[in-house]
């Protein structure tokens, strides 16, 4: 089977707009439910289990979707030097490399943390195949 590099993402900063946005709304929701909880706390709102049960509801179902929404983001994350130096030693080794990372470079940014892992697996598959060409 042969293994291809996809095309590298030409919306990096978009994506990564869309996801700071959901996230500056959610930590506006893990506020209020914040405040409601010290108002429940505060002014002995607990009698009304409406309050608690919304201020409980709104912090546990926001911030699962915001820690959903934060691990989403970190694929989107620029990677280190180290790892851009590892991308450079695959791109010597691997002519599909060398000319995925020429169309990273010609969109004008740095390479992203899901595009190298992707690499990574392209790399690791290629030596897998050529492990077993030599059985």
């Amino acid at each position: 089977m042969e293994t291809k590099l996809t095309e590298p993402l030409h919306d990096v900063a978009q994506i990564c707009r869309n996801y700071h946005r959901k996230i500056q709304v959610l930590a506006g929701v893990l506020f209020c439910a914040v405040v409601l909880g010290g108002l429940v706390l505060f002014f002995e709102w607990a009698q009304k289990p409406i309050f608690t049960n919304t201020a409980f509801a709104l912090f546990v179902c926001a911030g699962f979707v915001f820690v959903y929404y934060m691990e989403g983001l970190k694929e989107y994350k620029e990677i280190t030097p180290s790892e851009q130096g590892k991308a450079a030693e695959f791109a010597r080794e691997y002519p599909e490399v060398a000319e995925y990372l020429q169309k990273v470079a010609a969109t004008g940014r740095k390479m992203v943390a899901m595009e190298y892992e992707e690499i990574v697996a392209f790399v690791e598959e290629k030596k897998g195949e050529g492990a077993n060409k030599g059985n």
